[in-house]
């Protein structure tokens, strides 16, 4: 059709194309260290902190990373990030937790870089690591009534974040959910970009 969803999980740098690799995913993570504020309002492209999303092999994917900065660093590419139902149209068919090559362990500490994962991990549309590794953001905010998840108490919308983590159980599957607050970040929580 006419979506096309990337490959690998987003990995965030200071530029479109070479630079510093920001903030990747873990529990430290390696110092979180985007500079621009977690509301996406200075990390335009023509800001002075603007940020870029890189779907590429070899690299750990993002994570530290609030909505609205995601949503700014795949607008910087000519991207954005999927719909729910668009993500889940792409993890379609990517074999269940348990089903081997996926980055999934009950206690497990560190993600793996993108594309590492063995090839029983991407889904039938060559996404990879639609289960297991980080959380991965979707585009809709929702009232924070409308699930449990993990926010302050004072925010009113949350982010659904899909798919697992690589510290989940072995029954990990595309169809459980995590929420964040949109201006919140989390190590295990990152995104990936569609256009």
């Amino acid at each position: 059709g006419s979506l096309c969803v990337d490959k690998y999980e987003a990995s965030v740098w200071d530029a479109a194309t070479g630079g510093a690799q920001l903030s990747p995913a873990g529990p430290g993570g390696g110092a979180p260290n985007i500079v621009c504020s977690t509301d996406g309002s200075d990390c335009g492209a023509n800001a002075d902190n603007p940020i870029y999303a890189r779907s590429e092999a070899g690299f750990l994917p993002a994570g530290h990373i609030s909505w609205y900065q995601a949503a700014q660093a795949c607008a910087n590419v000519g991207k954005r990030l999927p719909t729910t139902a668009e993500w889940q149209m792409a993890a379609l068919g990517t074999p269940p937790g348990d089903g081997g090559g996926c980055n999934i362990n009950a206690g497990g500490t560190t993600p793996s870089l993108s594309g590492a994962n063995d090839a029983t991990c991407a889904s039938p549309a060559g996404a990879f690591d639609m289960i297991g590794n980080v959380w991965e953001m979707t585009a809709e905010l929702e009232s924070a009534t409308a699930t449990v998840g993990t926010f302050p108490s004072t925010d009113t919308l949350i982010v659904r974040s899909l798919g697992d983590d690589f510290s989940s159980s072995s029954n990990a599957t595309t169809t459980a959910t995590f929420t964040v607050a949109p201006t919140g970040t989390n190590g295990k929580v990152g995104f990936r970009c569609v256009r």
